[in-house]
């Protein structure tokens, strides 16, 4: 019995050494490198990943790939779940983008459920027949995908926006729409808008290169106007070095069909404006006397100008924003005038009809209370509608009241209204899209207020099938956020989320500090120095779901995107024993090295720079990378890049893969996926989109121990 017993302990130890080695990762070297900020030492022994022209780091990535989809692809439910992505993609027949009215008509994206990419149609304003315009698969032998476009006043001539999957940089594609035929093409540029009523004339950005992984790409950019063949910068450092643009920060002019003024920028993800203003008629002026309307001081984040007065949302004097009025003349600019300041909305965005301001508001980033603002009298009035949930309106331009009205919830699949602000009718829009069955019969969405570490309350949605949520720990949760730039996470349906909900896995989505669910101060509450709250808000509501029997520890899984890699990041080094599996998506992980990537100085503003001494102990507090250690048992990990990413460029989710993989001492996989036909937003292709999807849910289900088909 005594030899049995030890028999049984041999072979276990053996089992456990077997488990441990079961993931050989493809080899990550290290290196001696240590950089000194303020006196203090942080080693970098990854820092050759950084190299990407560099034919060994080209080779680990695609070794990392190929291993990681070697791994993947033994998981037991992708091809049911991938099977089942695509059946949800269909639900809805018609699928539409972009929507943009002219007065002849519409211009739209449009994509049907067998389709694999959004093609460009426009819709005569009276009829319903529709014509394709443009469709990217056959330009070009499918090189190219868009990203973004715009179109004429009389709606002849178009810009179509063009660049390799997921670069987002390319060229100009410049078309007659009357005829289908290019007119012209521009490199290395940025389609902005069209200026309105002029029919050869829009504005774009130019850049030196579209190497997104050269610094050169972002710094320097230029203000272009293209007029009828002819190419002319109308706003750079170089043209106004007296104003004061910083080479990381992009040049853009703001142009108003009513207004009498046209406006400058000094761009950062700064919410909060630099402007300079100037007669719009002075565009075409070898030199312009630009005025100063704004620093980021006054906290301004939108503007609409009707003939020589500017509305505006500020942060100034609320944080929840309020609309002010200003007046230009020659003399300057007069004293601000207040017109709206809300009491219980946080306002998002401003629109002009023809008679009003249209204001999009929402209450703790959850349900929309939106307004109007009558131009003639300055009185301030509600927009009602039958919706609920988040609702957007939108003006169709400033030639009519008529506006686009759009409709989600966590249980409400997303569609479109019309309505005539004017008159308060409401209708189904004509790109109303109808759905067949949605899956959402037994789907609820519960909101809780958790307590974190400070004891500042955080919203926390938790979406779940009524009828499968067991509350004992057993039930799988995912736990998605994000937190910076004071973006809100609106609540939406995704189809595709049925595939986990019918399998008794809770979707929640933490409203954490950083984001701006309850105002710019919400926001400023997990910034540069305050951004640990983000990390330790997630933390709290991850404890919360574990406390109150959603889920366990074993069956947690957490998740940030781009910024939100910070987030997860550092939850997951700070609490490794809260979180089963973690999914970074192209996430920034090596904060304190952003600056040294090509579009990291531009973000100093949101999260600090090198240059300042809290400011550098912030980003080192807040870097992922910097906080793995040794013989530490670190969740499951599916941590994902674009190879093409011009966001977050692919060092950075590397060098913390390779971090984790060496020195996590749990048995538990840290895979590197590397997409190659794609960029911050994933692939292009449909189906490439939604593999990617699947791979994220079996990945959660697979490491979660769920045993169901």
């Amino acid at each position: 019995m005594k030899n049995l017993i030890c028999l049984i302990f041999i072979n276990i130890i053996l089992l456990v050494k077997i488990q441990a080695q079961s993931y050989t990762y493809p080899t990550s070297k290290t290196v001696d490198s240590v950089d000194v900020y303020f006196g203090k030492s942080y080693a970098d022994p990854y820092r050759w990943i950084e190299n990407l022209s560099n034919t060994e780091t080209i080779n680990w990535f695609k070794a990392q790939n190929e291993y990681t989809e070697k791994v993947l692809s033994t998981m037991p439910l992708l091809p049911k779940i991938f099977a089942e992505v695509k059946e949800a993609d269909k639900v809805r027949k018609i699928k539409y983008a972009k929507i943009v009215k002219r007065d002849n008509g519409y211009y739209f994206e449009k994509r049907t459920a067998t389709e694999q990419k959004s093609k460009l149609y426009f819709m005569p304003a009276n009829a319903i027949t529709e014509k394709l315009i443009f469709d990217p698969e056959k330009f070009q032998s499918n090189k190219y995908e868009m990203f973004g476009w715009d179109v004429s006043t009389n709606g002849k001539k178009m810009f179509i926006n063009l660049s390799e999957p997921g670069k987002e940089l390319g060229l100009i594609f410049l078309y007659n729409v009357e005829n289908n035929k290019c007119i012209d093409s521009l490199v290395n540029a940025r389609g902005e808008y069209w200026i309105p009523n002029k029919e050869n004339q829009f504005l774009y950005n130019l850049s030196a290169s579209n190497d997104i992984h050269s610094m050169d790409a972002t710094l320097n950019t230029k203000e272009m106007l293209y007029n009828n063949g002819v190419s002319t910068e109308v706003f750079s450092n170089a043209l106004y070095p007296t104003l004061g643009i910083l080479p990381e920060e992009y040049p853009f002019i703001v142009y108003f069909e009513n207004g009498n003024y046209m406006f400058a920028g000094r761009g950062t993800v700064d919410n909060n404006q630099h402007l300079f203003y100037a007669p719009k008629t002075a565009l075409y002026d070898n030199k312009v006397n630009w005025k100063l309307f704004c620093t980021t001081k006054d906290k301004i984040t939108q503007g609409i100008c009707v003939g020589n007065d500017v509305y505006v949302l500020t942060s100034k004097n609320n944080d929840k924003l309020e609309v002010v009025k200003y007046s230009l003349n020659a003399d300057g600019v007069s004293q601000p005038k207040l017109v709206y300041s809300p009491t219980i909305e946080v306002l998002k965005t401003i629109s002009r009809s023809k008679n009003y301001i249209l204001i999009d508001g929402v209450v703790d980033g959850l349900a929309s209370k939106n307004t109007k603002i009558n131009l003639a009298t300055l009185q301030v009035s509600d927009i009602t509608t039958p919706l609920k949930g988040i609702v957007n309106v939108s003006a169709w331009g400033e030639k009519t009241d008529n506006c686009l009205i759009t409709n989600r919830s966590w249980t409400t699949a997303y569609n479109r209204y019309e309505s005539n602000v004017d008159k308060a009718d409401f209708a189904k829009s004509k790109f109303y899209t109808e759905v067949g069955n949605t899956g959402l019969q037994n789907i609820v969405a519960e909101e809780v207020e958790v307590t974190s570490h400070d004891g500042v309350t955080i919203p926390l949605s938790i979406v779940y099938d009524k009828n499968l949520l067991k509350k004992d720990g057993s039930n799988i949760c995912y736990l998605d956020g994000y937190g910076a730039y004071g973006a809100t996470i609106e609540p939406y349906f995704s189809f595709a989320n049925v595939s986990m909900l019918k399998r008794g896995v809770v979707l929640a989505y933490a409203h954490i500090r950083g984001g701006g669910e309850k105002g710019e101060n919400w926001h400023l509450a997990g910034y540069k120095t305050t951004k640990p709250n983000t990390w330790k808000d997630f933390i709290a509501c991850g404890d919360y779901l574990v406390q109150n029997k959603f889920t366990s520890s074993d069956k947690l899984g957490g998740t940030g995107t781009s910024a939100g890699g910070i987030l997860i990041g550092r939850a997951i080094t700070e609490r490794p024993d809260l979180f089963k599996v973690a999914l970074p998506r192209v996430g920034c992980l090596n904060a304190l090295r952003m600056e040294y990537s090509p579009n990291g100085p531009v973000n100093a503003v949101e999260f600090g720079t090198l240059k300042i001494e809290d400011e550098a102990q912030a980003l080192a507090e807040m870097d992922a990378y910097l906080h793995i250690q040794k013989n530490v048992k670190y969740p499951a990990m599916l941590v994902t890049t674009g190879f093409n990413d011009p966001r977050v460029v692919s060092w950075q989710p590397g060098k913390f893969a390779a971090a984790a993989q060496n020195s996590t001492a749990s048995n538990l996989p840290v895979l590197l996926q590397v997409n190659y036909k794609g960029g911050h937003f994933g692939s292009a292709n449909t189906d490439d989109g939604l593999k990617e999807l699947a791979t994220e849910f079996a990945f959660i289900l697979w490491q979660c121990g769920y045993k169901g088909e």
